[in-house]
């Protein structure tokens, strides 16, 4: 079994060291989606280079962590008449960086960047 060390690197805040390794400190962001008139039909992803973070559907309020980047936020809709008056917020650093609804279609990508 290895020993795991751990270190927060004291010129930045907000990268931390594990055996030698440098990682981005995640921070935590929120994600709003309400239900509109067809909650059944609403589902989202939160992907980073095509791998998807995290998944969800209509009225939902989650906090997750993820570290400083670039992502989207996949709206989906089964139908494939756009979200019915559901929105989504994405909220981190007491900021919203994302806010939006799927105004038509089966799906719609809404880039976004976490930077604290």
């Amino acid at each position: 079994m290895n020993d795991i060390t751990y270190e927060v690197d004291k010129n930045y805040d907000d990268i931390y060291q594990v055996n030698g390794n440098k990682f981005i400190k995640p921070v935590t962001v929120t994600v709003i989606v309400t239900k509109g008139t067809h909650p059944n039909e609403i589902s989202w992803e939160i992907t980073k280079d095509g791998d998807v973070i995290k998944s969800g559907e209509a009225d939902e309020e989650i906090e997750i962590s993820l570290e400083p980047g670039k992502y989207i936020f996949k709206a989906y809709d089964s139908y494939g008449d756009g979200w019915g008056g559901a929105t989504f917020t994405i909220t981190t650093c007491d900021k919203m960086i994302l806010f939006g609804t799927l105004e038509s279609g089966k799906s719609g990508d809404f880039p976004f960047t976490i930077c604290c």
